[in-house]
């Protein structure tokens, strides 16, 4: 039971490169070119949408009690990650009499 937990929280990490590594405009991670930058943007969003899509799946279909609240958990954990990333790019876009 435990593998199909780790696989969401794999899976979800993974989301989370793939978008991060679009929104910085990154080319290479761990000295390989990125999804992006071999696919194209579209490809790279929307593999990593459905990376997200396939944890929550996981977890939504497993029947252990304590898979609901790991997927309330993961939702959570995602809705924080987006508001730091949205701050990051906020920080991103200052101009420099804003720093």
């Amino acid at each position: 039971r435990a593998v199909r937990a780790a696989v969401a929280v794999e899976l979800a990490h993974n989301f989370t490169l793939l978008h991060d590594d679009v929104i910085d405009e990154d080319t290479t991670r761990r000295h390989r070119p990125t999804a992006w930058a071999v696919f194209g943007v579209p490809d790279a969003i929307i593999t990593g949408d459905a990376m997200l899509a396939l944890a929550q799946r996981l977890l939504a279909e497993d029947t252990h009690p304590a898979a609901q609240r790991a997927s309330a958990r993961l939702s959570t954990c995602v809705i924080e990650l987006c508001a730091g990333q949205q701050a990051d790019c906020a920080f991103e876009e200052r101009g420099p009499d804003e720093v």
